[in-house]
């Protein structure tokens, strides 16, 4: 049966209400997973200067139109290519395409009007160094191209030469696709050219070097000599200071025997007291012989260490330790030794390394010689381009605008991002806006049963006389608080994994990059 009885605002609030622990659940969940997500994220740094243009008098520029031609200009793909291999940023950020890398400084880069003659170019970065680096770099980049004179018309001659540069270019990218291996002949040849020289040495030369390896080969054997003397004389002493460690007095002592019983009484009562009277190691009786135990343990060991020092301190243990130190000095020269005898030996047998053949073969088949000709062909069309283009300029006038950095980029010292608790508290807020529904539509499944007298008369058109309360047994009562009990359960658990998926889904789209960088 289903009862249609409009709901007004206070009950829908009324069954929210009746939730108030999925409403506080969700906002915690999704301020826990922003707080873990924040925690990856890294600082946000933003490095900005000042260029100031200088325009003649009835010349200026409109700005919307300079602006927007110099933003094309600095985000233009083989400046950021250029300016990000030379800083080193393809280089540093592993793990991530150069494409998505250009794609991100595109985004980082921000240019602005700071006034009628200003611009306020700035880079964000999670470097501070880096960001005032890319940015001082893109400024000077700007700065010089606008202070060269400019360019007038091209001339016809020019035109040709570019054209037939273009056409060039495109036939060498042709080639080089069809046949990839054009690149490798390309930069293995000037390699291949080039062949090492090798100088014989001299007579004297060899001789001496021979007399140095002799030299070596009986120091060598001398400090062999000396080890294996050595050796036997460390073994004996080590066998009389073993033995004197056995026959060590620490046993007479009668402070040492002392310690001794007094410790194995201590341990029988701490055992009599767990074991027959069932008490636990926190209770006070054990917990004060224990301490107890723990000081005879000290005693005893300060006292072993008293007898190991008076064997050490032994003219046998003194004669030890100076034969060991002589026999780890003796080990080093040796090695030392060896070492610059293979050294010497290397260099005396090496022999000058065959030059090189070149790849004349591959070098001189018909392709090859095809991609060269037409290489030097563009090399020299590309020439002949900059040729004319000299001519050309050196007549031009100067540029109607200058820019000029008027403040250089510095350092930045603190983030400008990401707010860590303003998107906590965002994220909050969505949690209790989200909880709320939540609530709202489990809540409201209650509105088709009877809740009250007011659904009675508005369904059966006939007045409560009579409402019998619901009798509770001992028995579900017991069953409510397991159930309730295991729901509480599996809500924590729920929570955690709730909490580690958004923090997951969080990380993967980076919304709070998106976010900060917005």
């Amino acid at each position: 049966m289903s009862f249609g009885r409009p709901r007004t605002l206070s009950e829908y609030l009324r069954a929210a209400r009746l939730r108030k622990l999925l409403v506080i659940t969700t906002a915690l969940v999704f301020a826990a997973a922003a707080w873990l997500a924040l925690k990856r994220q890294p600082n946000l740094y933003e490095a900005a200067t000042l260029i100031t243009v200088e325009a003649k008098a009835g010349e200026a520029a409109d700005p919307s139109r300079r602006l927007t031609s110099l933003q094309q200009q600095l985000t233009a793909r083989p400046r950021l290519e250029a300016l990000g291999d030379k800083l080193g940023l393809f280089t540093e950020a592993a793990g991530r395409g150069k494409d998505d890398l250009i794609a991100a400084m595109q985004a980082n880069l921000r240019l602005s009007e700071c006034g009628a003659n200003c611009l306020r170019l700035g880079y964000r970065a999670t470097d501070a160094k880096t960001a005032a680096a890319v940015v001082n770099a893109f400024a000077g980049e700007i700065v010089t191209e606008h202070t060269k004179p400019a360019s007038s018309p091209p001339s016809a001659e020019a035109e040709a030469l570019r054209q037939h540069a273009l056409e060039l270019s495109a036939r060498l990218h042709e080639m080089e696709e069809r046949s990839p291996w054009l690149l490798g002949l390309k930069e293995a040849a000037p390699i291949a050219a080039a062949a090492p020289r090798s100088a014989a040495p001299s007579a004297d030369a060899l001789r001496a070097q021979q007399l140095t390896i002799e030299s070596l080969k009986d120091r060598q054997y001398l400090i062999q000599q000396q080890l294996a003397d050595i050796e036997p004389r460390i073994v004996t002493v080590r066998q009389m200071v073993e033995q004197q460690k056995k026959g060590s007095n620490l046993r007479d002592n009668p402070t040492y025997a002392a310690l001794i019983a007094r410790r194995t009484e201590l341990e029988g009562q701490r055992d009599t007291l767990i074991n027959r009277q069932e008490l636990t190691e926190k209770h006070p009786r054990v917990a004060a012989i224990i301490d107890q135990i723990t000081a005879i343990n000290r005693q005893i060991d300060a006292l072993r260490q008293q007898d190991a020092q008076q064997s050490n301190q032994s003219p046998e243990g003194r004669e030890l330790r100076a034969l060991e130190s002589e026999r780890t000095r003796l080990k080093l020269e040796l090695e030392i030794t060896s070492r610059e005898l293979a050294r010497r030996s290397t260099v005396a047998t090496a022999q000058p390394a065959p030059a090189p053949v070149p790849a004349r073969d591959v070098a001189a088949s018909p392709a090859a010689q095809a991609y060269f000709g037409l290489k030097r062909s563009y090399e020299e069309t590309l020439a002949r381009l900059d040729g004319a283009e000299s001519k050309t300029t050196a007549t031009a006038a100067t540029t109607a605008e200058t820019l000029r950095i008027n403040e250089a980029a510095t350092v930045p010292q603190h983030p400008i991002g990401p707010s860590r608790w303003l998107l906590v508290l965002a994220a909050f807020a969505t949690g209790l806006a989200l909880g709320a529904l939540f609530a709202v539509a489990t809540g409201s499944r209650r509105f088709a049963v009877v809740q009250d007298a007011r659904d009675v008369d508005f369904d059966t058109r006939l007045p409560l006389l009579a409402a019998i309360p619901k009798t509770v047994t001992d028995t579900e009562r017991r069953r409510r608080g397991r159930r309730a009990s295991l729901r509480l359960t599996v809500g924590a658990v729920a929570a955690v994994a709730a909490t580690l998926a958004l923090t997951a889904v969080f990380v993967g789209t980076n919304i709070f990059s998106l976010l900060s960088q917005s």
